[in-house]
């Protein structure tokens, strides 16, 4: 039986997929990725083979990886955890990192190393973590309408990443990914990226690197509330000695993308986007700031009733008061308050290095405020 499906597993791999085959897990020795009789066909997938976990492979658990390359993993079913810590690192030849359904999860104390563009397609409702170090040789896409979380001690390489559908949660504590002209981050399609993490982006050169937003994409600081705080802070740090120019070292929000702010029941909780410049970046005029073109919207949201008082939802290091736009559109709770901006309900506030939501306290409290007030008046006579 085991022999008969694998010879159909394998004729539809080849059918399908040019560059190997879809080798299929199955466990009938022990949790070792190496050992051959876990596999159906009792050998491990070779340098161009995908490791497929199906529901055929048994009952899901920790799969301990050694030495060898592929190129990469496919779960079709949930609970599966890859770790390659014993094994070093891990080098994804042709590209592949999808999860099918529930949360999966790759591990290892070495670093998971990207050697060719490679797509991470992570199905609606499923949840893939990588969650040891990840270095980019080459671009990773994020696609699918699932959830990527890149979590853990962090990233390095000279490639970036980019989200075009589905969310993509940035989670790394210490990274340094990209280098000069697009290979920054990037959302396009109808991506998210978002996480409570922080992205450092290396910007050399004369034409640099920035975090980039295209088409209807959102930018929402924060977790998801099990993959980090639903309310948190992304920072954006840009390391790098570029000449300062409009194209590099900032978070560009292009024509109808959208940021995304949750907001707390108390003021000055809620989340933030945290621009600056570090390492050899110097600030310069056009440099660690929000760009601001036409037609983007400010999406604010509630956790509950918000408190009178100052969200501050931006901050950056631009060391001019430059221009650098304004939002075309604030919703709060999916209404649009645009109109209602300044009007003694809500503010919308453009400082040098930051932006700040105020909900405007009501005429009660004003009056009760004056009460206190003369109150205190009162006693101190």
């Amino acid at each position: 039986m085991k022999a008969l499906r694998f010879a159909l597993i394998a004729s539809l791999a080849f059918a399908t997929v040019g560059y190997g085959a879809e080798i299929v897990w199955d466990g009938d020795q022990d949790n070792d990725w190496e050992a051959g009789n876990n596999w159906v066909g009792n050998s491990m997938p070779g340098g161009s083979d995908i490791g497929v976990f199906d529901a055929t492979s048994g009952t899901p658990g920790t799969i301990l990886k050694g030495a060898s390359d592929n190129d990469g993993v496919r779960f079709k079913t949930g609970g599966w955890t890859v770790d390659h810590s014993t094994g070093g690192e891990w080098r994804i030849n042709g590209g592949v990192l999808d999860s099918q359904v529930g949360v999966n999860t790759i591990t290892g104390t070495d670093q998971l190393r990207i050697q060719s563009n490679s797509t991470s397609t992570i199905d609606a409702g499923s949840t893939l973590v990588i969650s040891g170090p990840l270095y980019l040789n080459r671009r990773l896409h994020k696609g699918g309408e699932g959830t990527l979380v890149l979590a853990g001690t962090g990233a390095g390489g000279n490639r970036g990443v980019s989200v075009t559908s589905g969310t993509l949660l940035y989670n790394y504590t210490t990274n340094s990914i990209g280098q000069a002209g697009a290979d920054g981050v990037q959302a396009t399609g109808n991506g998210t990226l978002g996480g409570n993490g922080t992205i450092r982006v290396k910007a050399d050169g004369s034409s640099g690197a920035d975090v980039r937003l295209l088409d209807t994409s959102v930018l929402a600081p924060g977790g998801d509330g099990t993959h980090g705080a639903v309310i948190g802070t992304l920072t954006i740090s840009f390391d790098g000695t570029g000449t300062a120019n409009n194209s590099q070292k900032k978070v560009d929000l292009n024509n109808g993308t959208t940021l995304a702010i949750d907001l707390g029941t108390s003021a000055g909780v809620n989340d933030l986007l945290d621009i600056n410049l570090v390492g050899t970046a110097v600030a310069a005029a056009n440099e660690g700031w929000l760009d601001l073109r036409d037609n983007q919207t400010l999406a604010l949201s509630t956790t509950g009733a918000l408190a009178a008082g100052d969200y501050t939802i931006v901050t950056h290091d631009n060391p001019e008061n430059a221009s650098y736009g304004t939002f075309n559109t604030v919703t709060l709770d999916g209404l649009d308050i645009t109109a209602d901006l300044g009007g003694g309900t809500y503010d919308l506030t453009y400082n040098q290095n930051s932006i700040v939501f105020t909900v405007v306290p009501e005429p009660a409290s004003f009056a009760l405020l004056g009460m206190g007030g003369l109150w205190m008046m009162r006693r101190r006579r």
